[in-house]
């Protein structure tokens, strides 16, 4: 029976760590008026499917970008999905018999200041740049007269995304275009080039930035959303000077490299002359500021954040202090692909809460959206047109900017939107073929949905300062090396008479070390030094004394010194007493750590009472946390499939299952170590099919996840194995053995499954299928891993022995 991904033990008995500090929960409430249930879910062997508007279309539109051409120039298969370059590059070939081009035109070019121009004279180096460039995005601009006799060598590579013909623009100069399709056109001159190739490099770069989405209701706060907001008001908060400047462009040089170098003049200057008031227009001139920023708010890049955090503050506040409210109805649109996926999502959260966790680029002519939507409809992306409308009679607390006289495209009319803006989804209507317009309107700032989801916000990510909080963030999220280094430089800078926060960065500093480093010890001397500041200070925060008991309760059971754990759990209990709200979330956490400690200790009716109480306090709770409340509800299937009540251990894990389909969390770690414990009881009931269909659904998801998960898929591989050969297929069962008995060896660390059981399971088999001789190594490593271990199961080394004499016999 699999624990949850906090904890990575693996035995049916083993500890599971519940002690936890307070993290931001999920925020579940009713919808529509009406209650969410639980009570059923989906069996694996069906699936339920949303059909949006009488179906999504498949109908297949290939890229003008990934054509490959023929020798002749007639189009061919489909090229293979190619990944978006990051970078964007116009690349000139003009030759010394061309005509020269004059010099004033060519600093025009170059005045684009949007991307890096190079200009050749040889067709043969010209060719040999464009084939080394393959993580970058080609934009180039050749002569007529040369072009067809080159357009063979240079239209096939994927890094080309667009040709521009300088040249007479006459009928029968523009015949022998047609054929190749990544020519845009042919131009009479090189200022003409420029202003097609200004618009169409930023919608390159504007088209291949994703944006990041946020669902917001009372169902489910999406954690982006959460952490992204709290993120931003940390950094408004935040004070910097010239050296965060400095400390950032040093890092975009190293980011950048020496294969982008194109940007170090750029990066100079922004170090040199960069001023807070400018930031918008550093933000929109297309340089390499853009792609970083949104690409790092995006993928939730703590890193890139923090160091560009005085400029993320700049653009903000900018953007609010540009900010003034309409006195008419203002549309502005957004061009924008989404996938097929994303896309079915947006559809069924119609009528509900959306943000952009990024800065929201939108423009008032909607044939600027219009050409960067249609243009990027296609197989597996649907074009959208985001409708979005600001009514004047609305006061919205979002804020945006007219940007025009700031941004380097003043023609687009763009406004800019701060980030986290929040919009309510309407109208979702179909314009043609994969190509859809989404009506989105500025909430009120009396939207009681959303004040209830930033009221819940602030009071979860409370902190003395901008540091402190951002440090609560990092842990948050599992960055715990950043989270250290600004808890030790904050301890260091604390004054002698601010008790109470330095009790409190102690504390942090025990949690980092507990869950990021597994260091008991340390985790265990930082917790006392907290602990004893708290108790010194009768104005100490009691849940802070509360949770610290907590924390050291756990560290005691994961030590097995469960009597000690009791004990220490018992003064969290004592001090809740006559001080929490009844249904205060923090006594259903002790009352979880009492219950998994009764668990380590095989008393599970007691430890089925504690989960209890628990989960009674959980469903009473408000807002209702539906991660905590999934947790306890697998906590009490684990103890009923331990004491083999398979049947009330399955209708809870499928509980659980419901609540993380709801909650989006398909595709996570908890969701698969969930399937493997479905799977389990269905083994236990000698449903051998329906477990296996449930272990290779979390074989799917754990493929997936990084290297830290390698004990979740080592045991998805045994388990697999072992229904295989309980279903008697050898040989897969022997293909999945031999997947854990790699990983086992190339991860020593790992205890479950071990390397003697593992040796055995691929011995009986191989004596099934009659390979003796491999049987007989089998066994042998069995033997000699059982008795190199401190302490040997002695009834496991008999068998192996037995199976062993059996083997040599035949």
């Amino acid at each position: 029976m699999r624990p949850n991904s906090k904890d990575r033990t693996s035995s049916i008995n083993g500890t599971y760590k519940i002690h936890k500090k307070r993290r931001p929960p999920s925020v579940i409430g009713t919808k529509n008026g009406k209650k969410v249930s639980f009570a059923k879910t989906n069996d694996i062997s069906s699936t339920l499917t949303s059909t949006i508007g009488g179906g999504i279309e498949q109908t297949r539109i290939i890229p003008r970008s990934i054509l490959r051409t023929t020798h002749s120039g007639t189009n061919s298969q489909e090229h293979p999905k190619v990944p978006i370059r990051r970078y964007v590059r116009v690349v000139c070939l003009f030759p010394n018999t061309n005509k020269p081009l004059r010099f004033n035109d060519y600093v025009r070019l170059l005045e684009l200041n949007i991307d890096p121009t190079d200009k050749f004279t040889d067709p043969k180096k010209f060719i040999h740049f464009l084939k080394e460039k393959t993580n970058e995005a080609l934009f180039l601009i050749i002569p007529n007269d040369i072009a067809q006799s080159i357009i063979h060598n240079i239209h096939h590579l994927y890094q080309v995304n667009t040709i521009y013909i300088l040249g007479e623009t006459k009928r029968k100069n523009k015949q022998w275009i047609k054929n190749w399709v990544k020519i845009k056109n042919i131009y009479p001159t090189i200022q003409s080039i420029c202003e097609i190739l200004k618009y169409d490099t930023r919608q390159y770069r504007r088209d291949s930035m994703a944006i990041s989405m946020s669902s917001l209701d009372l169902e489910h706060l999406d954690a982006s959303f959460m952490y992204t907001r709290l993120l931003t008001e940390i950094l408004l908060e935040m004070g910097y000077d010239d050296r965060a400047k400095q400390a950032f462009a040093q890092f975009c040089r190293r980011y950048l490299d020496t294969k982008n170098s194109h940007n170090f003049p750029v990066i100079d200057k922004f170090e040199k002359e960069y001023e807070p008031h400018e930031s918008i227009s550093w933000y929109t001139r297309g340089c390499f500021l853009y792609g970083m920023i949104n690409e790092a708010l995006r993928k939730q890049d703590i890193d890139i954040i923090i160091k560009a955090g005085f400029f993320i503050r700049d653009l903000q506040k900018q953007i609010e202090t540009q900010y003034k409210p309409p006195t008419e109805k203002i549309i502005v649109y957004r061009g924008q692909r989404l996938s097929d996926t994303d896309f079915e999502q947006l559809c069924l959260r119609k009528g509900g809460l959306y943000s952009f966790n990024t800065f929201l680029s939108t423009s008032k002519d909607r044939c600027v959206a219009y050409a960067f939507a249609e243009s990027n409809r296609g197989h597996e992306q649907i074009g959208i047109i985001f409708h979005i409308e600001i009514d004047s009679n609305i006061f919205t607390p979002t804020q945006w900017a007219l940007i025009s006289t700031e941004s380097k495209y003043s023609e687009e009319e763009e406004i800019l939107f701060a980030m986290h803006s929040v919009f309510r989804i309407g109208e979702i209507k179909r314009i043609e073929s994969r190509f859809w317009q989404v009506q989105l309107s500025l909430t009120s700032d009396d939207d009681s949905e959303l004040k209830q989801i930033t009221e819940f916000i602030r009071e979860a990510t409370q902190g003395s300062s901008g540091w402190d909080r951002l440090g609560k963030l990092l842990l948050k999220i599992g960055k715990f090396s950043h989270a250290e280094e600004i808890f030790q430089m904050l301890i260091e800078n604390t004054a002698e008479d601010d008790a109470h926060s330095l009790g409190h960065r102690y504390h942090m500093l025990g949690l980092i070390y507990e869950q990021g480093k597994c260091d008991y010890k340390n985790a265990l001397i930082f917790y006392d030094k907290a602990l004893n500041i708290y108790l010194q200070y009768s104005d100490s925060n009691y849940l802070d004394l509360i949770t610290i008991y907590n924390n050291i309760g756990g560290i005691y059971r994961h030590t097995e010194n469960y009597s000690k754990a009791l004990e220490t759990f018992q003064m969290a209990l004592d001090n809740q007493k006559n001080k929490c709200r009844t249904y205060n979330v923090v006594l259903a956490e002790t009352y979880n750590n009492i219950a998994e400690t009764y668990k380590c200790l095989k008393q599970y009716s007691e430890a089925l009472q504690f989960y209890r109480r628990a989960l009674s306090i959980q469903k009473k709770a408000v807002p209702l946390n539906m991660t905590d409340l999934g947790e306890t509800y697998s906590n009490i299937a684990k103890i009923y499939y331990i004491t083999e009540e398979y049947s009330r251990a399955l209708v809870l894990f499928r509980k659980v299952s419901r609540i993380q389909q709801y909650n989006h969390s398909s595709n996570n770690i908890n969701t698969a170590i969930n399937d493997t414990n479905i799977g389990e009881v269905h083994e236990k009931l000698k449903e051998f099919p329906i477990a296996l269909a449930y272990y290779s659904k979390a074989l799917g998801v754990l493929s997936q996840c990084n290297s830290s998960n390698i004990a979740e898929l080592t045991n998805t591989y045994d388990n697999i194995a072992r229904v295989y050969k309980n279903m008697n297929d050898n040989t897969k069962a022997l293909q999945f053995y031999k997947k854990v008995l790699y990983n086992l060896r190339k991860h020593p660390r790992l205890k479950q499954p071990n390397l003697g059981t593992t040796y055995y399971s691929m011995g009986q088999i191989y004596k099934n299928i009659r390979k003796i001789d491999k049987a007989t190594v089998s066994y042998r490593q069995a033997i000699l891993f059982e008795e190199s271990i401190i302490f040997p199961d002695n009834f496991k080394l008999q068998l192996y022995l037995k199976h062993l004499a059996e083997a040599r016999i035949k």
